[in-house]
């Protein structure tokens, strides 16, 4: 199939200036997409998870799968609908002001700080 492009399970995204806060298993923003970087490079090399980001290197981000991540205070039923803080760099069920990346994988406890979620491409 000639206008077949990609399976779409990842894309890479070239950090841009101030982003120096990211690394692997870190939650991303772009559009309106959340996607999980999966790994950094910088000029052809991996970039190890104890290093910052810089601007200009490549970030592999998985747009599918379950991944636990950083969650804001509130206990979230199985199931239910989360959406990414970029403020906050968790994820919330407070759609207001926030962009949705996914479902709850299991449930969690007000006290609880991480979520297994499943990510939605929208």
């Amino acid at each position: 199939m000639q206008n077949f492009i990609a399976c779409g399970d990842t894309i890479d995204i070239t950090l841009g200036s101030g982003e120096t806060s990211y690394g692997a298993g870190k939650l991303y923003l772009f559009g309106a997409v959340v996607g999980v970087i999966d790994s950094l490079t910088r000029a052809g090399q991996t970039v190890f998870s104890t290093q910052a980001s810089a601007q200009g290197d490549i970030a592999v981000l998985r747009l599918e799968g379950v991944y636990t991540v950083p969650k804001a205070t509130g206990a979230i039923g199985l199931g239910a609908k989360v959406y990414y803080d970029a403020t906050a760099k968790n994820v919330t069920t407070t759609a207001s002001g926030n962009t949705f990346c996914g479902y709850a994988y299991a449930a969690a406890l007000s006290a609880d700080a991480t979520l297994p979620i499943i990510l939605w491409k929208a």
